[in-house]
């Protein structure tokens, strides 16, 4: 019986209540008295852990699957051509115009006053002699080609973000009556 290591436990209790030398030698318990026969696994039990562990294998592997394929389905689709009807409409621009970009002041910057100025963009200390671009709505300086590679992509200052865009033409301008 499962009891067996129990009872003899029990038998051993009043044993254990003195306070002789002996009582150390009676708590060494032998591995067979507390032998359980209910930790043993039976087949049915072993057939629900493989079920379980398959189970929670095969959501592993479908949730695997659906991340690699919404994370690259975009290189696996065909290329849209942008004539057809279907297209989605393409992006304007970003940053100003090229025009916009070579109508801006260009100055060969002097060290004047001894205070060292330096380009934010690719923080190099402007020299006597270098292209310096002055921005007119913040009056912040940049090395030309600096912020000419800046503004092809961004419409803003780098330092300050002020918006570099013209304003859109008036209705005078165009020749409108209002």
């Amino acid at each position: 019986m499962a009891f067996s290591g129990t009872r003899r436990l029990m038998n051993h209790l009043p044993h254990l209540t003195t306070q002789d030398e002996t009582n150390s030698h009676l708590l060494h318990l032998h591995y067979s008295e507390l032998d359980d026969k209910n930790f043993k696994i039976h087949g049915q039990t072993l057939f629900y852990l493989f079920i379980l562990f398959s189970l929670t294998l095969l959501v592993t592997l479908i949730l695997l699957y659906a991340r690699w394929y919404f994370r690259f389905r975009h290189l696996h689709a065909p290329p849209i051509h942008p004539h057809a009807p279907h297209a989605p409409p393409t992006r304007p621009a970003k940053g100003l115009d090229e025009a916009v970009i070579k109508a801006m002041p260009i100055l060969l910057h002097q060290n004047g006053g001894g205070v060292e100025m330096e380009c934010c963009i690719c923080l190099g200390v402007f020299d006597d002699g270098d292209k310096v671009k002055v921005l007119d709505e913040c009056q912040h300086r940049f090395h030309s080609d600096c912020v000419d590679r800046w503004l092809l992509s961004q419409p803003t200052c780098p330092l300050c973000r002020v918006s570099l865009k013209p304003p859109p033409p008036s209705d005078l301008e165009l020749g409108g009556e209002l």
